[in-house]
């Protein structure tokens, strides 16, 4: 097998695309224009200046000259790991490749920079898990939330706990009490830049209520290019649903729909309307949105927080596992 290293990732682009053609396993994170999308944007490429280490290397493993493994990465720590872009990761490979194969290709990756690899926050069932079951040991890494549900919506409801559906009436009725105006809004693509505008707003200030290191500056710069949004926002599979109150919108989540279901990376709510639980009403009118488009799984990502599994939601893990340089 023969490894060879990028920094630019355009130089890749067709044997990426022909890998992650037919791979049906591969996690839709990992797909060309999600990794392009992602790593394009200001705040990625000052960072890649400031801190030249931990600029993203694409490795590709070549079997008898065909591509049969890539794997986007970056040093951190004495370890080549796997690129960060979102909630979920995997090895981007073949289809056909045996998983003796691909962990031949991701050791020789460690024998060429005498360094362990590490790749992060794939999920089972997925290419790498597939692959490597039965051949290296698996850590669990972040728990995350799903909610499956079927083409009835009143099956769905019904399936919630009695106090989850007296949640949901409470929060309608306060609306409707309190004389508030609620609307909700869905986009199935990219979404328009003013509207994206607004909802980095309610991200921003919810970021910034709960830490200390989101000063004016960084504010700012999060606001003009912001890597997670780029891509929840910007992709021709993305989407974003809002709820608005009196045309205000107060809770969003967005994201992208590949393989069936609809992962969402971004969520963010208006902590100033927390007496009306836009989270399970913002979770509660996607479901009924994404049945219309025949999508049955609301994958709800890292987190679990209660209204999620309130709301329906099944925990499940993301994995990790360290290919070590034998030599």
């Amino acid at each position: 097998m023969i490894v060879k290293k990028f920094n630019n990732i355009k130089k890749l682009e067709e044997d990426w695309k022909n890998l992650q053609k037919d791979n049906d396993k591969l996690d839709p994170m990992c797909e060309f224009a999600f990794v392009e999308k992602f790593k394009s944007g200001i705040t990625n490429k000052i960072k890649n200046l400031v801190k030249k280490k931990s600029a993203p290397i694409y490795y590709e493993v070549l079997d008898e000259n065909e591509p049969v493994l890539i794997l986007p990465a970056e040093e951190i720590s004495g370890n080549i790991e796997s690129l960060y872009t979102l909630d979920f990761f995997d090895v981007v490979s073949a289809k056909d490749i045996t998983g003796e194969k691909m962990l031949e290709a991701l050791k020789e990756i460690a024998k060429l920079e005498k360094k362990p690899v590490v790749i992060k926050r794939f999920r089972e069932n997925f290419n790498t898990h597939s692959k490597l079951a039965g051949l290296v040991e698996f850590e669990s890494y972040n728990n995350c939330v799903k909610i499956d549900y079927t083409e009835d919506y009143d099956k769905y409801y019904s399936s919630l706990s009695k106090h989850a559906r007296q949640n949901l009436r409470t929060a309608y009725n306060r609306l409707a009490t309190d004389g508030k105006e609620i609307s909700f809004s869905f986009t199935f693509g990219k979404t328009n830049k003013k509207l994206a505008g607004k909802l980095k707003d309610i991200y921003l200030n919810r970021r910034a209520s709960k830490y200390n290191n989101m000063n004016f500056l960084k504010k700012l710069v999060y606001k003009i290019d912001e890597p997670i949004s780029n891509v929840c926002f910007g992709l021709d599979n993305s989407f974003s649903s809002v709820v608005s109150i009196d045309g205000k919108p107060v809770a969003f989540m967005a994201g992208i729909i590949s393989g069936g279901e609809a992962l969402v990376p971004r969520l963010a709510i208006d902590d100033k309307f927390a007496r009306y639980s836009t989270g399970v009403i913002l979770v509660n009118e996607t479901i009924k949105e994404l049945i219309s488009h025949k999508i049955y799984c609301l994958n709800l990502a890292t987190g679990t927080e209660t209204y999620k599994t309130q709301m329906g939601g099944t925990e499940y893990s993301v994995l990790k596992l360290t290919i070590k340089n034998d030599n």
